[in-house]
């Protein structure tokens, strides 16, 4: 049966996730004072201004920031959020399309009100 788990040190930060065969870790080999924990990986950061955390630890059962602020601004500094795409020009006819619908709309509710 494969199971899954988080693997944390002794100061329960998330080292990693694995596939767990009759409870033991594949493709992983814990080391002195890392265990497996039934719960789901925690969702990590990709870049700046993205949700998740930089240095997962588990706090009862929960994840946790463990980064302190500075160390989260020197990371996001490190990890810039990615650069916006350019709208395509289906998009940007489909956005302008949009704002006519609602335009009509607000027109037609003043016209009726």
């Amino acid at each position: 049966m494969n199971d899954y788990a988080c693997i944390v040190d002794e100061h329960g930060s998330y080292v990693n996730y694995t596939a767990l065969i009759n409870g033991e870790p594949q493709f992983y080999e814990l080391k002195e004072g890392e265990e497996t924990v039934d719960v789901p990986p925690p969702p990590l950061r990709p870049h700046a201004g993205a949700h998740g955390f930089i240095r997962p630890c588990l706090e009862n059962g929960c994840w946790a920031e463990a980064a302190s602020p500075s160390e989260i601004e020197e990371w996001e500094l490190l990890h810039p959020a990615p650069e916006p795409e350019a709208a395509s020009p289906q998009d940007a006819a489909l956005a302008q399309l949009m704002r006519e619908v609602a335009l009509l709309k607000i027109q037609g509710v003043k016209k009726d009100g």
